[in-house]
């Protein structure tokens, strides 16, 4: 099992992640949840875990909305509005 992940990492680590589609990802849920938060520029967003922040900005990225500036395990600072998601209003 370690060589199969060893070699997983170098084969994700030559080829990249060009051509990456949010559509492509397959996040898994991981099944310890800890709260994460995304900080953009205008709001935040707040996550049940890493995974989901990330899945989150990847759809805002491809609708033109601002990424995250940073994504942090825990709480989401006060102070910012919220994001509402990738959906469009």
């Amino acid at each position: 099992m370690l060589k199969l992940s060893i070699a997983f990492i170098l084969v994700t680590s030559i080829l990249g992640t060009e051509g990456f589609k949010c559509k492509d990802a397959n996040y898994t849920i991981p099944s310890i949840l800890r709260k994460a938060c995304g900080i953009a520029t205008e709001c935040v967003y707040s996550g049940p875990h890493a995974y989901a922040v990330r899945s989150e900005d990847c759809k805002r990225q491809e609708q033109g909305l601002s990424p995250f500036l940073n994504i942090k395990v825990g709480k989401c600072p006060t102070g910012k509005p919220p994001c509402f998601g990738s959906q469009r209003l």
